[in-house]
């Protein structure tokens, strides 16, 4: 078995809109990936180190524990994606060391049912997976 490893989908800030970015972004990615094929995974986000140290506006949210199938899937989806925010896609993306680098927070684990297991007062809710395939779970 091939060891897991990490994605991460880069979005420019200003293209999601400034403001409360981090919604709009988790959005773009609870409406356009199945839960259920990443089971297992844990979920990362945060403001990338060029974002922290003023070099950039950008933000990332990233999968840990990612079977190279689970990776493909994240990628192949979101290449085809004209969301407003996510960058193009020769910088669209990141792996391994590349993600690592980046002081992201814990988003929550998707679990085998699909649903996104967030720690609670997480502030992330059923709301934010309104009438998409995700759940979420508060523990």
């Amino acid at each position: 078995m091939e060891s897991a490893g990490e994605i991460g989908v880069v979005f420019d800030i200003d293209e999601l809109g400034g403001g409360f970015y981090r919604y709009t972004a988790l959005r773009v990615l609870f409406e356009s990936l199945d839960p259920t094929r990443l089971g297992g995974c844990t979920v990362l986000d945060g403001d990338t180190s060029e974002t922290l140290a003023g070099q950039a506006r950008t933000y990332l949210i990233a999968f840990q524990a990612v079977d190279p199938e689970q990776a493909a899937y994240i990628r192949d989806t979101l290449a085809r994606s004209d969301n407003e925010g996510l960058l193009p896609e020769t910088r669209r993306f990141l792996e391994g060391a590349a993600v690592t680098r980046h002081p992201l927070v814990l988003t929550g684990r998707i679990d085998g049912e699909g649903r996104l297991v967030v720690k609670e007062g997480s502030g992330i809710g059923a709301g934010w997976v309104k009438d998409t395939r995700w759940g979420v779970v508060e523990r």
